[in-house]
């Protein structure tokens, strides 16, 4: 089945959902449009990303079950009142600030993706303002003017706007919940945090532009309250390689100019709505090639095995293992091959996971490289001839460094959680694809892979795979980025 037909059964998938609960969906539709503003359109594929995230098996459902409690809700909705109510009673509310430019902190590792504008903020005296959990991850840019996310409380106004709505409609949303199957009423109460959320965040700023990394945080209605609140242009840089067509946060993406990897990894966003896409490549690759030298590489090592760390309770954490013993058994069979294991920096790390991934490499022959961050992953490939991995998005950045490529899932592509998981490189070619749990398969893949004899066929699917996934190899993300966004902001 191609790519685009799973991207279109999945449509068709959360439409028939909306469907069978189209009539408490739209009541919820109109009193967000009649209460806050909110266009129908916008709540509508904000809730169609929402039934994405319940109706993939490996999330549990939290709204979309038609278990019911009218305790469990009546708590809810007090808890989220009394948290509303503290906001409006103790909240901030600042005077707006002026800035040119509005950096999103989402994560640790923010800093990398506007580092390459830094210099440039600070020649052209561009006023910075930051949101986010992580806004001491951006100190180094200057001037900077820092307005936190803050998650427990919220600006009054919002706050105080939320609760006089809200805080007497715990019965009628019980009722449509119990009418219509489904908990409506938390629904209701995650839309009402959320929108306290991006509207207390973005309150600090009067700024045109909203410059962020965090390209599968945009939902509709984030997209929607910041662009309300006066942001003319929310640009987002695209930080993975969104491999999953069935994850949610890979859906429903809402913004105005987007960095994409490739034609083909933008597509993978099911149902974007950007009405300017530029092809960029990796923005993280593409600084790390500037820093290494032209010239041919040692490949010192054979195999690089890609950790990926999921909760030990999890589906793919037992495929991850499942391949993972494939490889050690491969290892020990084939004495003579150099097989490395690449470990992921991890801020909090799953301790089941760890310990069971420990049960597997101990006594073996694969030698752990262990990396903060993925620029020593990058350079362990760059001196490897096959990476192998689950499902990382680093697959495509060591396709675009001339790798082969195995990737590993026994699922299948019509057997995994939605019918509809994004193998990258089995769509386009199978030799560079596990879809068995049998170890003779894996064998037989790997000893093609590594095989001299078929370097000309390899060499021809490594291109072929490039050319369809990954982007130009002459495209530097971070000049691109650079100039792109210094012409927006003028």
């Amino acid at each position: 089945m191609r790519r685009l037909d799973l991207i279109d059964q999945l449509e068709k998938k959360i439409e028939t959902v909306y469907g069978q609960k189209c009539a408490a969906f739209e009541l919820v539709e109109d009193f967000f449009s009649d209460h806050h503003g909110i266009p129908k359109r916008i709540t509508s594929r904000t809730i169609k990303r929402k039934i994405l995230r319940e109706i993939n098996l490996d999330e549990k459902q939290l709204w979309l079950s038609d278990k019911k409690s009218a305790l469990r809700s009546f708590i809810l909705h007090i808890s989220v009142m009394c948290l509303l109510l503290f906001s409006f009673g103790f909240g901030y509310r600042k005077n707006k600030i002026n800035v040119d430019i509005i950096l999103d902190a989402w994560g640790t590792n923010c800093f990398e993706f506007y580092e390459i504008l830094k210099s440039k903020f600070q020649l052209k005296k561009k006023r910075v303002g930051v949101i986010g959990n992580f806004s001491r991850e951006l100190r180094q840019i200057e001037p900077l003017k820092i307005q936190k996310n803050l998650s427990i409380i919220f600006d009054r106004a919002v706050a105080g706007k939320l609760l006089r709505t809200h805080w007497n409609n715990w019965w009628f949303f019980f009722l449509q919940s119990r009418a219509s199957g489904s908990d409506i009423h938390r629904l209701v109460m995650e839309l009402c945090l959320e929108i306290a959320r991006h509207s207390s965040e973005i309150q600090a700023f009067n700024g045109d532009i909203l410059l962020s990394g965090n390209d599968n945080g945009y939902s509709p209605l984030r997209y929607w309250i910041y662009r309300s609140d006066g942001i003319k242009k929310v640009i987002l840089i695209q930080n993975g390689g969104r491999v999953g067509l069935n994850m949610h946060y890979n859906s429903y993406t809402h913004c105005d100019v987007f960095f994409g990897w490739s034609k083909h990894r933008v597509t993978n966003f099911l149902s974007i709505d950007c009405p300017k896409v530029i092809i960029s490549g990796s923005l993280r690759l593409s600084k790390f090639l500037e820093t290494q030298k032209p010239g041919p590489r040692s490949n010192s090592i054979d195999i690089l095995f890609i950790e990926q760390i999921y909760r030990c309770h999890t589906k793919e954490h037992k495929i991850f293992l499942k391949f993972l013993k494939h490889m050690v058994r491969y290892a020990k069979e084939r004495p003579e091959l150099k097989v490395k294991y690449s470990g992921r920096f991890e801020p909090k790390p799953d301790k089941g996971s760890l310990k069971n991934i420990d049960s597997v490499l101990t006594g073996s022959p694969i030698k752990r490289v262990n990396d903060r961050g993925v620029e020593g992953s990058y350079k362990h490939i760059l001196d490897t001839n096959v990476v192998v991995s689950y499902d990382s998005s680093i697959r495509l950045e060591a396709l675009a460094m001339g790798k082969a490529v195995l990737t590993c899932n026994d699922q299948g592509r019509e057997g995994s959680t939605t019918g509809v998981w994004d193998y990258v490189l089995a769509i386009c070619d199978p030799m560079f694809a596990v879809e068995s749990d049998k170890y003779q398969v894996f064998k037989s893949k790997l000893d093609f892979l590594l095989s001299k004899s078929n370097s000309a066929v390899v060499s021809y699917a490594k291109e072929k795979l490039v050319q369809s996934y990954c982007w130009d190899k002459k495209l530097m993300a971070g000049k691109l980025i650079e100039d792109k966004v210094l012409n927006i902001l003028g």
